[in-house]
């Protein structure tokens, strides 16, 4: 702890030490379900710097430790849910004798990161006893409440035979070359790196969870600002016709940019201006809420040219770029037309 900076030691202190923080509150009610200490001590030297790739700098220190807390949160009320189910007395057993066999005095929660782009949880055998929330090194965690289906599914499957989810710290990475271990997870469509061992034995990154489903309400504090959060599918988008031209309000602020951007670059010239000026007015517009740059409102208007202007913005080639360009489905057009788009935009590294 002495070497990390000093934001990341406050937010540790916050957001995960605290007895009055959200995650504490929660690991104290499992503790007092057990009836066994939870030992959670995180090796946070290891963690910043194999997450340092997603939170890179100290300014973000805090957004790393509030993502780490909201998944050990949900998956400790997870377990909670399954271990208070009478439906799951012999899987309540079965975690309880391993937790006394180990011999570590109290039930182990370990953190890990993985090669995957999922989180994953799983038991871990002695030495270690315990269970392991694997955190993916690709992506960024943004809505950890959305993880307990996940984190269910997988619990009630740690103890299977034949299957074992092994962390990177435990196995290292895989040769870069070795493309025979990596696969595509068919419930995700995501492409994951899976070690083949004797045994049957698995290293799988990837949440099974097809659509994620929101059971809990988020802690305010574990979200992240606007600019980020809106960043995450689903994205809305309105399109509304008005007498000098169209608006465009929208969740997803680069999708608004880049339609801004061109139709500015497209524009014609209005020649019976004698300044020359732009055919139609294309506007962003700052959003209200979040830090960093976040447009929720597009305007392309002639309503500053409108007295000698030929031009006028109409409606298809707007709805068409949303759909045709952008892949926005069309919702409804009931007084306007209102888009969604489920498939979040991908980011290229190149």
């Amino acid at each position: 702890m002495a070497s990390l900076p000093v934001k990341l030691k406050v937010a540790i202190r916050d957001h995960f030490t605290a007895p009055t923080s959200p995650l504490r509150t929660t690991l104290a009610s499992l503790s007092a379900l057990v009836g066994l200490p939870i030992l959670l001590d995180p090796e946070w030297p290891l963690l910043v710097a194999a997450l340092s790739t997603l939170y890179p700098t100290p300014e973000t220190s805090t957004q790393l430790v509030l993502s780490l807390a909201g998944t050990v949160q949900t998956f400790a009320r997870s377990l909670a849910e399954l271990l208070d189910d009478a439906a799951h007395e012999a899987w309540t057993e079965q975690v309880l004798e391993r937790t006394t066999s180990s011999g570590s005095g109290g039930l182990r929660i370990h953190l890990d990161v993985g090669p995957g782009a999922g989180v994953s949880a799983a038991w871990l055998p002695a030495p270690r006893a315990g269970f392991v929330v694997t955190m993916p090194g690709r992506e960024k965690v943004v809505r950890p409440e959305e993880l307990a289906p996940t984190f269910r599914g997988q619990l009630l499957k740690c103890f299977e035979p034949g299957e074992v989810v092994v962390p990177i710290s435990a196995r290292g990475v895989a040769a870069g070359d070795d493309w025979a271990d990596v696969e595509v997870d068919t419930a995700t469509g995501r492409v994951d790196v899976v070690e083949k061992k004797p045994g049957n034995v698995a290293v799988v990154g990837a949440s099974s969870a097809k659509t994620p489903v929101v059971e809990f309400l988020p802690n305010v504090q574990s979200l992240p600002r606007p600019d980020e959060l809106f960043l995450r599918a689903p994205y809305y988008l309105t399109v509304s016709a008005g007498h000098d031209g169209m608006e465009i309000h929208g969740s997803h602020s680069p999708s608004l940019k880049v339609m801004g951007e061109y139709f500015k670059k497209w524009c014609r010239v209005n020649h019976h201006d004698s300044t020359a000026p732009p055919a139609v007015q294309v506007t962003l517009s700052q959003s209200a809420f979040g830090l960093g740059e976040m447009f929720d409102r597009l305007s392309i208007s002639t309503k500053d040219t409108r007295y000698n202007n030929q031009f006028r913005v109409t409606a298809p080639m707007i709805v068409a770029f949303v759909e045709g360009v952008l892949g926005y489905e069309l919702m409804s057009d009931h007084g306007g037309w209102n888009f969604k788009r489920e498939a979040e935009f991908k980011t290229s590294r190149f």
